[in-house]
């Protein structure tokens, strides 16, 4: 057989393993078109998550200075309690820590349910961020996967 026509043959057989390469790759597109969509939505799921937390935290912080407010002007109506001399103003100051105190009650009761909803928050964040991390990349083995090798063991296409 002519040399030339050898290298002919072998540059023809590589052709078609890179075509056939290419096929596979193709065939690969839709595959990784829903995986992107997939991942966009986990980053979508993920992004709602954070801005709960942020929103959760924020709603707290609030509560916990108005918490802060309530009980320093509980300590002051109770101080001002010690030095009132009158009937009359001592009820109307009781009466003032009464709803002082269930107003205060109820804004703690909020705090407490907040740090409920800044756990909650976290937690989907921690499950979007796993379901995001999952292993889509790795369907997509581009890297043999039982395909021809278009360039040979040598690794370069020579032509005699």
């Amino acid at each position: 057989m002519h040399p030339d026509l050898e290298a002919l043959l072998t540059l023809q057989e590589k052709d078609q393993a890179v075509t056939a390469v290419d096929d596979a790759l193709r065939g690969l597109e839709p595959e990784g078109g829903a995986l992107a969509e997939e991942l966009a939505a986990a980053e979508r799921v993920l992004e709602a998550a954070q801005r709960g937390i942020r929103d959760a935290a924020g709603r707290r912080d609030e509560l916990e200075g108005k918490i802060v407010t309530y009980r320093s002007m509980q300590e002051q109506r109770r101080q001002k309690l010690e030095w009132v001399r009158g009937a009359k103003e001592a009820s109307t100051l009781m009466a003032e820590l009464d709803l002082a105190r269930s107003v205060l009650a109820k804004e703690e009761a909020e705090f407490m349910r907040s740090g409920d909803a800044v756990t909650e928050a976290e937690i989907k964040a921690a499950e979007a961020e796993a379901a995001e991390e999952l292993p889509h990349v790795g369907a997509l083995d581009l890297g043999g996967g039982g395909l021809p090798d278009p360039l040979g063991a040598h690794g370069s296409i020579v032509v005699d």
